[in-house]
C-alpha cells in the first residue's frame, strides 16, 4: 500500500479476497475481515483456507463479524480500512451511521471504498 499502512481492516469482506490478497503483502502485519453475515465469514474462511494456513499468516488474520452502521470499538486503531463493493448493500437511511462509523469512530488514517459505477445512491449521497 503506498499509504504506508501495516494494518488494514476489510468491512463488508464478503467471500475474503482482499484478505487473502493482503496476507500476501509483507508490509500488512495486521489483516481484519469484517462482515455482518455469519455465512460469508465462513466463505472467507473457505476461501482463505485457513484450516491449512501456516501459522505466520493466522497471527496476522483475524475474521469477525460486525455490523457497518454500529459503532464497534473493533473497528478503531487500523492504519486503512478498504470497503470494497459494500456500501451499494445498505439501505440508503442507514448511509449516514455508516459514514460515522467509518470516519469518525474507526477513522483511519487510509479509506479505500469503491462501488460500482451504475449504483445511482452514491452518486446523490457522495456528490458525485
Amino acid at each position: 500500500m503506498e499509504s504506508g499502512a501495516s494494518s488494514v481492516i476489510g468491512l463488508g469482506c464478503g467471500e475474503g479476497r482482499l484478505a487473502a490478497m493482503l496476507l500476501g503483502e509483507p508490509q500488512i502485519k495486521q489483516v481484519c475481515a469484517a462482515d455482518v453475515s455469519v455465512a460469508a465469514l465462513e466463505k472467507a474462511k473457505q476461501y482463505l483456507r485457513y484450516e491449512q494456513m501456516p501459522p505466520y499468516k493466522k497471527e496476522k488474520l483475524t475474521l469477525m463479524q460486525g455490523l457497518l452502521t454500529y459503532k464497534d470499538a473493533r473497528f478503531a486503531g487500523f492504519d486503512a480500512a478498504c470497503v470494497v463493493e459494500v456500501i451499494e448493500h445498505l439501505d440508503p437511511s442507514r448511509i449516514p451511521a455508516f459514514e460515522r462509523v467509518l470516519f469518525e469512530f474507526a477513522a483511519p488514517k487510509t479509506v479505500v471504498l469503491t462501488t460500482p459505477n451504475t449504483y445511482p445512491i452514491c452518486a446523490a449521497v457522495f456528490g458525485a
